[in-house]
Formats: structure tokens, C-alpha cells, sequence
């Protein structure tokens, strides 16, 4: 079963699919946050893996 990207209700095991992962760090309250490159978007779980939040999109200028 595939994740839409921005579907509310994401989990850890699904976000990977077909997303561009650019990087990924658990802080010290166990939450993690997600870096997708490909949507320009942060995520933040929390630390069952829920979803808490997404920022971001892409710019209109370069740099």
C-alpha cells in the first residue's frame, strides 16, 4: 500500500517509499526529523512513529 505524499497520517515504515531522502536525525526525546528532497518538505514523528508536522515547499527563486 502506497503513501500519498501529503497524506496527514503518515507512519516511519511508509514515508520512505518512493520519497527522496536527504537526511534524517533522532533527537534526544527520541522524535525523529525527516529531510525529503524531493518535496522540499521537513517531517517530524514523534518517537512511536507518528506523524507531527510537516514545513516546507518548494521556493519560487533560485537559491
Amino acid at each position: 500500500m502506497k503513501t500519498k505524499a501529503r497524506s496527514s497520517r503518515r507512519s516511519l515504515g511508509a514515508v520512505w517509499r518512493d520519497r527522496v531522502i536527504a537526511g534524517a536525525i533522532r533527537l534526544q526525546d527520541g522524535s525523529v526529523v525527516v529531510v525529503d528532497e524531493q518535496s522540499y518538505e521537513v517531517w517530524m514523528f514523534d518517537a512511536g512513529g507518528r506523524h507531527m508536522w510537516t514545513r516546507g515547499r518548494q521556493g519560487a527563486a533560485c537559491g
